[in-house]
């Protein structure tokens, strides 16, 4: 839409601004088109139709989602826009998000953050997120709190699984006890995955 709305304010500029050439070349006189009452109003929408969408894109974006599903956000990447909205700052963040029943992957979103909250948007901050239903890659900051603590948690232990941790350690980890204790042996057992060892901890 915001395209279709940059062409239309293009060729309206374009159609507009030619106007006077082709009567200059038809009647001898620019004029008869530069002072229509139509000629500066035209002129004036067809800028607004370019840059507008752009402008409502900065105030009002963030990845608006209207419709979507929960997600979380481990944020990889936090960079300055350069641009400023009541002295907030639009900042560029590097996302890699996970939503229920599919691998993780990678995306990125532009919005505005508050600067008493950039604490909270570091490389490693875990955010609540809605993700598109049409476009997975497009994705919001979750500000009417649909992400659940639960949903939260859900999404987090389905990873843990996916990356290699048992379904009865993340059991064990969601209805057992805090407890310490001190390793006495450590046993390489080989290889579990890229990067990664299974030890036998005594």
């Amino acid at each position: 839409m915001k395209g279709f709305l940059s062409i239309i304010g293009v060729l309206m500029v374009f159609g507009v601004g030619f106007s006077p050439f082709l009567a200059n070349y038809l009647w001898d006189d620019p004029f008869v088109i530069m002072d229509a009452p139509w000629y500066r109003p035209l002129i004036y929408i067809g800028f607004a139709l370019i840059f507008l969408p752009g402008i409502l894109g900065v105030f009002f974006g963030g990845g608006k989602v209207k419709k979507g599903v929960p997600g979380v956000g481990i944020i990889t990447s936090v960079q300055l826009t350069g641009t400023y909205v009541n002295n907030q700052p639009q900042v560029k963040l590097g996302l890699t998000v996970t939503k229920h029943g599919e691998d993780k992957y990678d995306t990125a979103l532009t919005t505005i953050i508050p600067l008493t909250s950039m604490a909270q948007f570091q490389p490693g901050s875990i955010i609540p997120l809605v993700v598109s239903e049409k476009d997975k890659l497009k994705v919001a900051l979750d500000l009417k709190g649909q992400v659940s603590q639960t949903d939260l948690q859900a999404l987090m232990n389905e990873q843990m699984v996916k990356q290699g941790v048992s379904p009865e350690l993340m059991e064990i980890a969601k209805t057992g006890e805090q407890a310490y204790a001190k390793v006495l042996d450590v046993t390489p057992m080989g290889e579990a995955g890229p990067n990664k060892i299974k030890l036998n901890l005594r």
